[in-house]
């Protein structure tokens, strides 16, 4: 009964969370002082026993989780920001960012803004305080409650690992499934040539794909959408007909992948 409540937990309050590509926990009435220390623990337990880290999680929240929200510099808090908001309003503040705007492109800012309840009118001088500012209130004063409680949990044991939040940055870049890193997992040996062009047929798919679909991918072979193993193993089947499809042992983790493939549209 423990066990399904965690996961479900577990589960939850990411799925509640809000933001785009970069999320922060939504406060809730059903998620309460010890189900937040929970999740701290959950947070903790799963990096120390696995290398899992949630990499959508806001990096300037985590900093603050570990470090305190002082040391989140200007830096990470804007790098977080621009991704916890939506891609059109990350391209239309980059661009502000930039140069004055005008027109659409500025009633949109001034409605963005007001939005996040800035009340200043923006200028090229001030927009990037207005942005800390704006930043600072949505990845840390909004969820402080449940990141005064994670912290609590989950601080010192992530303190055994990270010194300073130049190595928590580090974590998430090593985490990012790339295309490079993703074949560079792959530990395979083809024996034959229906294997080795099956092999390429699976390299040119990963190639493919986009940084969504390389999480997708990474989730289906190892059941992590976060880089938290040192290799893949890809095995070669003989599956033909409607039994062949390459399969997942996310325990190994372990690729089956046929070589009976002629073509690539056929993988």
């Amino acid at each position: 009964m423990a066990e399904k409540k965690t996961r479900k937990i577990e589960i939850g309050w990411f799925h509640e969370a809000e933001g785009e590509d970069m999320r922060v926990p939504s406060l809730s009435p059903k998620w309460q002082e010890e189900d937040w220390k929970s999740i701290g623990r959950i947070l903790a337990k799963g990096y120390k026993d696995h290398r899992y880290f949630p990499t959508r999680l806001a990096t300037a929240f985590t900093v603050a989780l570990i470090f305190g929200e002082h040391s989140v510099t200007d830096e990470i808090m804007i790098d977080s920001f621009l991704l916890y908001l939506s891609q059109s309003e990350r391209e239309l503040v980059s661009l502000a960012l930039k140069e004055d705007l005008f027109g659409d492109d500025r009633d949109e800012l001034l409605d963005l803004l007001d939005r996040l309840g800035v009340t200043i009118m923006p200028t090229q001088q001030n927009l990037k305080e207005l942005l800390l500012k704006a930043g600072h209130k949505q990845i840390i004063q909004l969820p402080k409650y449940a990141l005064d409680n994670m912290s609590g949990e989950a601080k010192q044991i992530f303190r055994e690992t990270f010194n300073n939040p130049v190595d928590v940055l580090q974590m998430y870049e090593d985490k990012r499934p790339t295309t490079r890193r993703f074949l560079k997992l792959l530990d395979v040996s083809p024996q034959t040539q229906a294997e080795s062009k099956c092999l390429r047929f699976l390299q040119q798919y990963i190639r493919g794909l986009d940084g969504v679909g390389l999480r997708k991918m990474l989730r289906f072979v190892t059941g992590s959408d976060v880089v938290c193993v040192n290799e893949i193993k890809v095995i070669f089947t003989s599956l033909d007909g409607l039994a062949r499809r390459p399969v997942a042992h996310t325990c190994g983790p372990v690729l089956e992948l046929p070589c009976t493939y002629s073509s690539y549209p056929e993988l």
